[in-house]
């Protein structure tokens, strides 16, 4: 019984983490994104520092 639930446990952790790096990374993309926008937008504030 308890190798039965550890095992569908770690199953069930895979999926999640699988999904959890998916999410993770496209929000990486879209911050790496938004930051290209932003130095396109105004390049001057970026010369400056």
């Amino acid at each position: 019984m308890s190798i039965i639930f550890i095992r569908r446990v770690l199953q069930t952790y895979r999926r999640i983490g699988r999904i959890f790096f998916e999410i993770l990374g496209r929000v990486l993309n879209l911050f790496s994104f938004l930051r290209k926008l932003l130095s396109r937008i105004r390049p001057k504030a970026s010369r400056n520092r």
